[in-house]
């Protein structure tokens, strides 16, 4: 089966849950291809995703010298 498949089949189930059982949240890569798959994903399963493209903080290798 493939991926598209895959994730919509997934959708449909967690949407076959009693609503408090459901996913809140799906967390994917910013990949164009990992975004494409999780709105599969959600239109299969009824949801309607929502992107934030906040990322991880990164902390900077230099030292202060302070």
């Amino acid at each position: 089966m493939p991926g598209r498949e895959k994730a919509a089949a997934l959708g449909r189930w967690f949407a076959s849950f009693e609503p408090d059982a459901q996913p809140e949240i799906l967390l994917a890569s910013t990949y164009i291809r990992a975004v494409q798959t999780a709105k599969l994903f959600g239109a299969a399963g009824r949801t309607s995703p929502s992107a934030s493209t906040s990322g991880c903080a990164r902390r900077s290798s230099a030292s202060s010298t302070d």
